[in-house]
């Protein structure tokens, strides 16, 4: 299964998404037995977690009879998540379609195959951008954040609306943009030509900028992805002659 199996379906499979990014932690998705959408959020880095279908696992896979009691472990190391076989699985394990044979690094949007269920591993609101930093390792960026007007903030709201919390995808267009907002487009394209400057991407190809642009409000907490109902809609207009 692609990441693509793991998007969203309705309300219900939103809110298992929200929930899983508002942990704050790592997590891997899977969809049950009866194609319902399960997250697991990985809760303890200190020690190994153990994932399998017998009770007391750490990430339980009951439902289907082809995984193993005690299937894998994923292991925190180095600062990054890390997968190992049991050693006692009949089916394996595999990562990204390659049967795993010693410890192996996990990546944002990894799939684990476990006999047969599909994982997808997420690190919550993660960018693999090179240009994004942490504020604690750049002061700067708070600055950055904290110069953001009400209409800067609404507008990447906007820009990240018809984005998959799990997939990613494509961000707005302008002309989505402005009908959301209730603005001019020619006002929409000025206001993303500042933000392009603010977060240092004035310089990038424009045909990968607006994403960059999206996946940085995205791990900063500046815009959810994947929020299409009207009360937003109504808010962002609200913004619209703000700031």
């Amino acid at each position: 299964m692609s990441a693509l199996g793991f998007a969203h379906r309705n309300q219900d499979e939103f809110r298992v998404l929200r929930d899983a990014e508002a942990t704050g932690l790592p997590f891997l998705l899977a969809r049950d037995a009866e194609d319902v959408l399960r997250a697991f959020p990985l809760h303890d880095a200190t020690r190994p977690l153990s994932v399998g279908r017998q009770e007391g696992c750490d990430v339980r896979l009951g439902w289907d009879e082809r995984v193993s009691r005690i299937h894998a472990t994923l292991e925190h190391a180095g600062g990054d998540w890390t997968v190992l076989d049991a050693g006692r699985s009949l089916n394996g394990t595999f990562l990204n379609g390659e049967r795993v044979t010693r410890r192996a690094r996990l990546r944002d949007r990894d799939v684990l195959r476990m006999g047969g269920v599909d994982l997808l591993f997420r690190r919550s609101r993660a960018v693999t951008s090179a240009i994004t930093a942490d504020v604690s390792e750049d002061p700067r960026l708070g600055l950055l954040l904290g110069s953001l007007t009400a209409r800067e903030r609404a507008i990447l709201e906007a820009l990240c609306a018809p984005m998959d919390p799990v997939t990613g995808g494509v961000p707005a267009t302008n002309p989505r943009i402005a009908e959301a907002m209730g603005m001019e487009l020619a006002n929409v394209k000025a206001a993303l030509t500042v933000l392009f400057q603010k977060f240092g991407l004035a310089r990038e190809e424009p045909t990968t900028k607006r994403v960059l642009l999206a996946e940085m409000a995205i791990r900063y907490g500046l815009a959810l992805p994947g929020r299409h109902d009207v009360r937003y809609i109504a808010a962002a207009r609200g913004c619209s002659s703000v700031g």
